[in-house]
């Protein structure tokens, strides 16, 4: 029986690939959904070619947070910056934005997000290794959440300096500017979120 008030969040997969998340209020018994949806999309699916893979592979991998049915591990080729990279995005001078993925370490423990074409760059790098954020730069804050089973949500909250359709996000293995190869880490569920939080 549900109590007065009565609420749990679970992540969720839309039929377009996107991940968001459902909160159910109960109020006396009764149930309301409240789907708050990710600007990107294919977040659950970063084979789609949506997801440009710069210098990177990406494989299937049913190591998965709760609630998603797989991962994607993301192995580094060299030679360059090695990034899973969104379309362009359009952002707003002044408005918040958050960008978030789940991520696990394989036999890299630092993973960092950028916004291109964002001045000064905003950059946050996340510790997979001890749950930390240990470089922010650009304006940008950074927050990680344990999920259990060493998945992290880490997450990237910044105010757009300019308005522009032509903003990528970057997320890319390595400390920021690293170009080695070989590095690993599962990615899942990448969002763009309006606001100041990862919904």
């Amino acid at each position: 029986e549900l109590s007065p008030y009565h609420e749990t969040t679970t992540v969720a997969g839309g039929g377009d690939g996107n991940a968001f998340v459902e909160t159910w209020h109960g109020q006396n018994q009764s149930m309301q959904e409240d789907v708050i949806r990710n600007k990107f999309l294919y977040s659950q699916d970063l084979l789609n070619a949506y997801w440009d893979k710069s210098l990177v592979t990406a494989v299937s991998d049913i190591d998965a947070p709760t609630g998603f049915d797989e991962s994607f591990l993301i192995t580094s080729l060299g030679g360059g910056t090695c990034r899973v990279r969104s379309s362009e995005q359009r952002m707003i001078e002044g408005e918040t934005y958050t960008i978030s993925a789940f991520l696990k370490k394989g036999n890299q423990s630092s993973v960092h997000i950028a916004a291109s074409f964002q001045s000064p760059t905003p950059v946050v790098t996340f510790n997979l290794n001890n749950g930390t954020v240990y470089f922010v730069t650009g304006g940008a804050t950074g927050v990680m959440e344990d999920f259990g089973g060493g998945w992290y949500r880490c997450s990237m909250t910044l105010t757009a300096t300019n308005t522009n359709s032509t903003t990528i996000f970057n997320f890319t293995l390595g400390v920021y500017g690293s170009t080695n190869a070989g590095l690993t880490a599962l990615y899942n569920g990448l969002q763009f979120d309006d606001g100041a939080t990862a919904t």
